[in-house]
């Protein structure tokens, strides 16, 4: 075992300042395009890192699930089965939102990329609820129950922030894109708060181990996807460039390392 976590310490010690450079020239790289670049090249740029970010998650958590079936040796039970399954929808709906935009040249409201997106926000509610449920049982014969007001107060705190900022907007937004638009964008941030209250259940079950930091990294990708996933209608609608795109992003690359981290430490649950 003390093989096993020194080995799980010495990849942390290459993916976190991996991870960290990586955001920081994505940003970099983005604020140059801005700055010097024509709005074609920055969205380009954006939802192809967008594919890439994605696709690093989707890879970690087939890591992931090769663990877990050596624990469960079926991969029926395998909790992260239904959570790779979820992010590889994500991954089909980024690409296909990067061939609208390569072709098209522009977003579609409602597309298929939306239909891969809800298929995915219902593995991976399936695939956490299927790995946290056994655990809310522990915390609570372990002491840890009061630590669970934890994955309600954040999102909860969260989901109000962004829906308050969405609610002043739905009036005209409905005039202007329609009804339906508006509550599938709105309804991407209520589904990530939902997610990101079943992660941070795992998040309390590793409290002060040394096994906290993948899942805790995982639950803050979701609080970031969250946020980048607010309504463009709520911030004045969309345009190449966004902040929100390049957040996403951004999310897409947290989770990809808290789930790489994850995949490192024995046992995988």
């Amino acid at each position: 075992m003390s093989s096993m976590l020194r080995e799980c310490e010495h990849y942390n010690e290459r993916i976190y300042p991996f991870s960290v450079m990586s955001i920081v020239a994505v940003a970099l790289t983005f604020t140059l395009l801005i700055l010097y670049s024509e709005p074609r090249c920055v969205e380009l740029y954006v939802n192809t890192l967008t594919v890439l970010a994605i696709g690093a998650a989707f890879w970690a958590s087939l890591q992931v699930l090769k663990r877990q079936k050596l624990i469960l040796y079926e991969l029926l039970r395998a909790s992260w089965l239904y959570i790779s399954t979820g992010l590889g929808l994500w991954l089909v709906a980024e690409t296909a939102w990067l061939t609208y935009i390569l072709l098209l040249e522009e977003p579609l409201e409602l597309s298929v990329a939306d239909i891969a997106w809800a298929l995915g926000y219902a593995f991976m509610f399936a695939g956490l609820y299927r790995g946290v449920k056994p655990l809310s049982f522990l915390t609570k014969s372990t002491g840890l129950g009061h630590k669970m007001r934890l994955t309600y107060a954040i999102p909860l705190v969260l989901g109000t922030l962004l829906v308050a900022a969405t609610l002043t907007e739905i009036p005209e937004a409905i005039a202007k894109e329609g009804l339906l638009t508006v509550v599938v964008d709105t309804s991407y941030v209520l589904l990530d708060i939902v997610l990101l209250t079943l992660s941070l259940k795992a998040v309390v079950f590793f409290w002060r181990g040394r096994f906290v930091r993948g899942p805790a990294l995982f639950s803050v990708g979701l609080a970031l996807l969250a946020v980048s996933d607010l309504p463009y209608f709520a911030i004045g609608g969309y345009y190449p460039g966004n902040p929100l795109d390049l957040l996403c992003a951004v999310s897409y690359i947290v989770m990809a390392t808290g789930i790489y981290v994850y995949s490192k430490q024995p046992p995988v649950i």
